[in-house]
């Protein structure tokens, strides 16, 4: 009888616990998860031939080393999101400045870092 009782205050445990947790889509975590779905749609916004200055509306390089080529940006509001983009280079195309003329060629899918400090 000890033993019923016992599983019986487990089992509605398990589901006062089960029922507490926010079901997919119900808002749980609104503010993280909506912040993340911005930054995915921002991410897949980002097409071939856009310019250097279209991409940086909603994004901003990383820190550290970078060649004008292949660049590294992070999400501009939250900036563990990353993602890295080629670059085909506007002339002068020897210059070791960005220019806002170069045009994306290839963007990789959004993923989480710690930012890169200079």
């Amino acid at each position: 009888m000890k033993i019923v009782g016992f599983l019986l205050v487990v089992a509605l445990g398990v589901l006062a616990f089960l029922e507490a947790q926010p079901s997919p889509g119900a808002g749980g975590d609104s503010n993280c998860c909506q912040l993340v779905q911005d930054a995915l749609q921002a991410s897949q916004r980002i097409k071939s031939g856009e310019t250097r200055r279209q991409l940086e509306a909603d994004f901003r390089e990383d820190g550290g080393a970078q060649v004008r080529d292949e660049t590294r940006y992070i999400y501009r509001r939250c900036r563990y999101i990353r993602v890295d983009v080629d670059f085909k280079l506007a002339p002068p195309e020897d210059s070791p400045a960005d220019s806002p003329d170069d045009t994306v060629v290839k963007v990789s899918k959004p993923y989480l870092a710690y930012p890169t400090m200079d």
